[in-house]
């Protein structure tokens, strides 16, 4: 057993746990994750990626949407945050396919429910943070497992 063929075993054996935990916490993430028409494409959104920088493994879980975190965190006075008005256009597509608007009607729909945001907020919907919670706890056993196991592996030569 060479230290070198320790190194690269234990390097490849963590980056591995750290890839199942990841994935886990993504498995649990899209299943909190809202359905529906408020979120279109969220859980499509959500990654979860072993990560190596030098000798330091992660697990990384990471939402692409621009709306994942106005969903995770909540918007305005409901959360006791600043008031929040969402960009024009940013509700459109939502509310053409919720209600079947376009033109006129389109453009009043979507003020009212912009000036509503702005006035009242939006509550949160966790979903992140929650899977993190949730797998987190199995990640020094998950680390544990995969040092035994590259041990045995670089003794076995």
């Amino acid at each position: 057993m060479s230290l070198a063929n320790l190194q690269a075993s234990m390097e490849a054996h963590f980056l591995a746990a750290a890839d199942k935990t990841a994935l886990a916490m993504e498995v649990e993430a899209v299943k909190l994750a809202p359905d529906g028409a408020s979120s279109p494409g969220l859980k499509s959104q959500i990654h979860g990626q072993g990560i190596q920088e030098g000798m330091v493994f992660h697990a990384r879980l990471t939402c692409t949407s621009p709306h994942g975190p106005y969903i995770e965190n909540g918007t305005g006075p409901e959360v006791g945050h600043a008031q929040y008005m969402p960009p024009p256009g940013a509700l459109r597509q939502y509310l053409q396919r919720k209600l079947g608007l376009s033109g006129e009607a389109l453009d009043k729909a979507e003020a009212a429910v912009r000036w509503k945001i702005y006035m009242k907020g939006t509550r949160p919907q966790p979903f992140m943070k929650p899977a993190y919670d949730l797998i987190a706890p199995k990640w020094r056993d998950t680390l544990k497992a995969a040092a035994r196991a590259a041990i045995k592996e670089a003794i076995r030569g």
